[in-house]
């Protein structure tokens, strides 16, 4: 008998219409799933929000300057280490569903392990609570990095290309009406209980919604993979080499890969603004919830925007629409003095990066030729790697160099965004090349 991670005696696949017909059935069901799924998922983790609950949380158990500057990138930087060394083998897997559902199991577990550490305080010792607060998004990231080109190519395999933009946008808009709420938790919750245990209480809220949309995950249908397996096992050394050949080669993915690590940039200002914000308007800390609900407000704005240009112009037009977004906010924030103008900020922010994923799921997939689909999903993540951790060290020296001023990390992330944006450019949009050969 064929096991899941099986990578021998697969099935017959599927092609043409047959595969065709296959995702058209269950189109409704996946679209629904995933959306759900991904909501539930997005909208948990608001609890504990990468950009604004994040930093506030290592700075206020005690944790150093470098890993408050981390932490709006542990998650993310654990999902971009894995996947340059598994891409090899998953290319050789015949079905997806069963090993995503059980890395799903352990990539959601650390929350409730971490949530219990803060909330019982673990005799107050403080290097055991902030390792509870940076190791469970590291932990988790790494063990969802290890498949998440399987889990790619298993969302691409069942939601066509014209689809895509929406799903992404409607995961996110479940996400950003959970997001709405999280922004009343976490203001009534840290002013009840501030310090670990109000911490703790954020980390197991998010377990619950991530059990949640575990089980949505479950409910997914799997399509048949249109993409013919490789004839032998490759190595991981063969699999690197393709991939920098692949970077090497195609100038327009080129352009796409160079764009994408200069948006990193943003993470040189993310880690400073919700205390920048606190620190200027003199707020304590539970009333960064009205910050989360401003950022909630505008990705609902954003995800709603970014779903109908998406789907009619394709990701292109939606990341150009982000880096404008994110570029007035580098610009503006240093000068800003009100509340009504920090939460109009923080909106923005939300809409920006809400197009931001939205388009650059959308863009990259569509970049990726099908039967290279995974090394080429494998490259983005390695190429966010090394953005990430570059942006991260110019983040905490810039803070240290400047002593702390957030006017010089915000001009910093404004260069790299608007660079960003001049290689965007020069990326010609997938959808319409295809539509032109079509045509012809």
């Amino acid at each position: 008998m064929t096991t899941s991670l099986s990578t021998s005696g697969a099935p017959r696949i599927p092609a043409g219409d047959a595969a065709d017909h296959e995702v058209r059935k269950h189109l409704p069901r996946n679209f629904l799933a995933h959306s759900i799924e991904g909501g539930l998922y997005m909208g948990g983790m608001t609890f504990l929000s990468a950009s604004i609950v994040g930093p506030k949380m290592v700075e206020a158990l005690g944790g150093p300057a470098w890993l408050t500057a981390a932490m709006p990138q542990i998650l993310t930087a654990g999902y971009l280490i894995p996947p340059l060394l598994t891409a090899h083998w998953m290319e050789r897997l015949v079905r997806f569903h069963p090993l995503l559902l059980t890395l799903g199991f352990f990539q959601r577990i650390v929350y409730l392990i971490a949530g219990a550490v803060l909330f019982w305080g673990f005799r107050g010792n403080p290097a055991v609570l902030v390792a509870a607060a940076a190791l469970a998004p590291l932990i988790s990231g790494m063990v969802a990095g290890s498949g998440i080109t399987a889990w790619q190519e298993f969302v691409a395999n069942a939601i066509p290309p014209h689809r895509r933009s929406s799903v992404w946008a409607t995961r996110n808009a479940i996400c950003c009406l959970i997001g709405l709420g999280a922004g009343a938790v976490v203001l009534k919750v840290l002013d009840a209980f501030p310090g670990p245990r109000g911490y703790g209480l954020l980390h197991l809220t998010t377990f619950a919604f991530l059990t949640l949309s575990y089980i949505a995950f479950a409910c997914t249908r799997e399509i048949p993979n249109p993409r013919p397996r490789p004839g032998r096992a490759a190595g991981v050394g063969e699999t690197l080499a393709d991939i920098w050949a692949i970077v090497r080669t195609d100038r327009r993915f080129r352009l796409y890969l160079l764009s994408a690590a200069f948006n990193y940039g943003l993470f040189i200002m993310m880690p400073f603004m919700t205390i920048f914000t606190l620190n200027r308007l003199g707020w304590r800390e539970g009333q960064m919830g009205w910050l989360l609900s401003g950022q909630m407000l505008g990705a609902i704005a954003g995800n709603l925007l970014a779903a109908w240009i998406g789907d009619r112009w394709g990701g292109r037009r939606v990341l150009l629409t982000a880096r404008t977004m994110m570029l007035a906010v580098c610009l503006w924030m240093p000068w800003a003095r009100t509340p009504a103008e920090f939460l109009g900020l923080f909106f923005l922010f939300g809409a920006g990066s809400y197009c931001n994923q939205v388009g650059h799921a959308t863009l990259g997939m569509e970049l990726c030729p099908l039967d290279r689909r995974i090394r080429y999903l494998a490259s983005i993540s390695g190429v966010g790697l090394v953005s990430m951790l570059t942006t991260w060290i110019l983040s905490m020296l810039a803070w240290r160099g400047s002593g702390g001023s957030f006017l010089v990390v915000a001009l910093l992330s404004a260069a790299t965004v608007a660079i960003s944006t001049e290689f965007l450019r020069g990326v010609v949009e997938p959808r319409h090349e295809a539509t032109r050969n079509t045509t012809q």
